[in-house]
C-alpha cells in the first residue's frame, strides 16, 4: 500500500519536477523520522518496559548469589517466578545428566512442579528460612521478606525486581 500511494504520488506530481522531488523529500524526511522513533523505541523503552515480562534478573541474582556464597549453602528460590528451575539450569550451565540422574523433587506428572534439585529449592520461602540455620533466599519485589535483603536486582528502569536474603 505504501508503495502503490507513492508511485501514485509520483504520477501526481510528474508534469511538475520541483514537486517532485518535494514529494520525495518529504517522504524520505517521514520515513526517517519514524525510523529514528522506532529504533529509540525499541533499543531503550521496550527493554525497560518488557524485562519483568521476559524474567529479567535471574541471571542477575545467580551471578550475585555464586560470588557471595558457598556452593554448599542451600538456595530457595521463590516459586512465584514462572518455572524457576529452568533459568537456573540454564544460567548455572547445570549439566543435563546430573539433572536427568537426580534427585530432583518434582510432582509426578510429566509437567510437574519442579521442588528442587542440588542445592536449589522453589518453594514458598518462610518455612525453609526458620527451618535451615544457613541459607540464601530469593524473593520477587513483591514478597514479604523475614529479614530485610543482603541484596538487591533491580530492573533496567531502576525498580525493585528481586530481593536476596542471606541467612
Amino acid at each position: 500500500m505504501s508503495a502503490l500511494g507513492f508511485v501514485v504520488l509520483l504520477d501526481l506530481t510528474s508534469g511538475r519536477s520541483i514537486l517532485r522531488w518535494v514529494a520525495v523529500a518529504l517522504l524520505g524526511a517521514g520515513i526517517l523520522f519514524h525510523s529514528a522513533r522506532y529504533l529509540r523505541n525499541y533499543f531503550e523503552d521496550f527493554p525497560s518496559y518488557a524485562a519483568p515480562y521476559f524474567q529479567y534478573g535471574i541471571k542477575e541474582f545467580l551471578q550475585t548469589i555464586d560470588k557471595t556464597s558457598s556452593a554448599e549453602i542451600p538456595v530457595v528460590i521463590s516459586p512465584r517466578i514462572n518455572q524457576p528451575y529452568i533459568y537456573v539450569l540454564f544460567f548455572e550451565q547445570y549439566p543435563p545428566a546430573a539433572f536427568q540422574q537426580g534427585p530432583v523433587q518434582q510432582e509426578p506428572e510429566i509437567f510437574g512442579h519442579v521442588a528442587g534439585f542440588g542445592r536449589y529449592r522453589f518453594v514458598p520461602q518462610n518455612r525453609p528460612y526458620v527451618e535451615l540455620p544457613h541459607g540464601v533466599f530469593v524473593y520477587r519485589s513483591v514478597e514479604r521478606t523475614l529479614a530485610p535483603p543482603d541484596f538487591t536486582i533491580n530492573y533496567p528502569d531502576g525498580s525493585l525486581a528481586y530481593k536476596i536474603v542471606v541467612k
